[in-house]
């Protein structure tokens, strides 16, 4: 009871005598109680500077009925993340990036759930929480990356003005251009050409990123052309089939072999663009 009663007292002490030196007003020569013998001169001190304190803040409100108490508690902010999902996600975004590094280095199929674990440094039962296996880790890789050419291609859209088609069309290229692995996973490139489908659910929620993408690039052309729909829709896709093309000449390395350069057959394929 004791020690309950001198932890009340240090800590309504220390309220107390910051509120005085905010007013200027700190008491000389004022102690803890437990100091000296003026424990009752420090209390009626005490009370008075607690009691003003709470009417300066508080100058009309009504005393509080016992069943209004709890409407007046205030609610914790849960919107930022914990320790523990901050922790977790981190965790989470390590296996990602094993996966990937292994994806590139050995191919989809001969790539192992062990081996992601092994690059990660955990073990598999690590892994299998989030990823039922490494098909499913294949898709998040790749729709993410999706995400990301979304939003570079919405952010080139954004900029207002003319030739929305030309600065839609070098994004898109930009993109993939400066990430040789991402256009790897989009072009399914690991190991051959052949595409491998990931599921059903996958497969449909990657097709529809993509497609997104490709609208993007329709968008463009749309505020650049007075086309109709049905002719966007066509360009469009003439647009995507060409820039793929392009980035996998450029990767392989066979433009230079034919002595050509991407950013010379990008421009001009977009002034031909413009001039129809």
């Amino acid at each position: 009871m004791r020690r309950h009663l001198a932890a009340c007292q240090a800590h309504y002490f220390g309220n107390a005598k910051q509120s005085w030196i905010q007013a200027g007003t700190e008491p000389k020569h004022v102690s803890s109680p437990g100091a000296g013998p003026c424990r009752v001169a420090w209390l009626a001190l005490l009370i008075t500077t607690l009691l003003n304190q709470s009417t300066a803040i508080l100058p009309d409100a009504p005393l509080l009925r016992r069943d209004t108490v709890s409407e007046t508690v205030p609610v914790m902010d849960t919107a930022l993340p914990t320790h523990a999902q901050r922790l977790t996600a981190l965790r989470r975004q390590l296996i990602l990036d094993a996966a990937q590094r292994v994806f590139e280095r050995d191919g989809l199929e001969k790539t192992t759930v062990r081996a992601i674990a092994k690059e990660a440094g955990c073990t598999t039962g690590a892994i299998y929480p989030w990823f039922g296996g490494k098909e499913a880790i294949y898709a998040e890789l790749l729709e993410a990356s999706l995400e990301r050419l979304r939003d570079r291609l919405a952010s080139a859209l954004a900029q207002g003005g003319g030739g929305a088609a030309r600065r839609v069309i070098e994004a898109f290229f930009g993109y993939y251009a400066e990430r040789a692995t991402e256009f790897s996973l989009g072009m399914y490139l690991f190991q051959g050409l052949g595409p491998r489908g990931l599921g059903r659910e996958a497969d449909d929620r990657l097709n529809a990123r993509l497609r997104g993408c490709v609208d993007l690039l329709g968008r463009g052309l749309r505020a650049a052309k007075p086309w109709p729909d049905e002719m966007v829709a066509v360009e469009q896709m003439q647009v995507f089939t060409y820039l793929m093309g392009l980035l996998l000449l450029f990767h392989t390395r066979r433009l230079k072999s034919l002595d050509q350069q991407a950013a010379g057959l990008l421009e001009r394929y977009c002034a031909t663009l413009e001039q129809r």
